[in-house]
């Protein structure tokens, strides 16, 4: 079984509008895992207290 990958990012304010909140997921991970803004994607509750992050197939 292969160990998965751990990434930790903050919530922060839209500085746009602060109601609003945003996960930047950084640049570097979003050319790794072939996501562009607009991508639709999916979460999975591992029900482990982890999320699971995945692009929504078209």
């Amino acid at each position: 079984m292969t160990k998965p990958n751990i990434l930790v990012r903050q919530i922060v304010e839209d500085p746009e509008d602060p109601e609003q909140l945003i996960l930047d997921l950084g640049q570097e991970l979003c050319d790794q895992m072939g996501w562009a803004e607009g991508d639709t994607l999916t979460w999975t509750d591992l029900k482990d207290g982890s999320w699971q992050l995945k692009k929504a197939s078209q």
